[in-house]
């Protein structure tokens, strides 16, 4: 069990019958390693939400509270550039496009850098998020996971 806190953002949206959350997920020396959302903000855009209020509490356990996220179907996990292993992640599943480009179709031949890099997010994005996971190989590692589904949607 690792200790840390957590930190819950709040935020009115504009005509909306709806609380939107941001959960920050810190480790013991107040480093965010995991964030989560229940709505998208560029979906409503900046004017039409505003932060109500925070509350911020420790936990004895992050790793448990990251899981009871990622059971809730309400909340995604999301990458963030604050967040040291998101780069990591994405750099696993870039590296994995590359071993893969010529087994690849046409399509994924004619990405180019800014494609390559949004389609790995979004891969990343889906793991995190335990997307479609198979088997506990890709529930573990990420590559494996980024391997199937790359060949999945651009198998030739």
């Amino acid at each position: 069990m690792k200790k840390g806190s957590v930190e819950l953002v709040y935020y009115e949206i504009n005509d909306e019958d709806f609380t939107g959350v941001e959960v920050f997920i810190k480790d013991f020396w107040n480093v965010v390693i995991a964030k989560f959302t229940n709505f998208d903000k560029d979906t409503f855009g900046e004017d039409s939400i505003w932060e109500n209020q925070s509350e911020y509490f420790e936990t004895n356990d992050i790793e448990e509270v990251i899981s009871l996220y990622h059971r809730n179907e309400q909340y995604k996990r999301v990458i963030d550039e604050s967040i040291p292993n998101s780069y990591e992640i994405i750099s696993k599943v870039t590296y994995i496009f590359g071993v893969l480009q010529n087994s690849l179709n046409e399509t994924a031949k004619k990405l180019d850098w800014e494609d390559i890099v949004m389609e790995c997010k979004n891969i990343a994005i889906d793991w995190m998020n335990e997307h479609d996971i198979k088997d506990t190989e890709e529930e573990g590692y990420v590559m494996k996971y980024a391997e199937r589904v790359l060949t999945e949607r651009y198998g030739e």
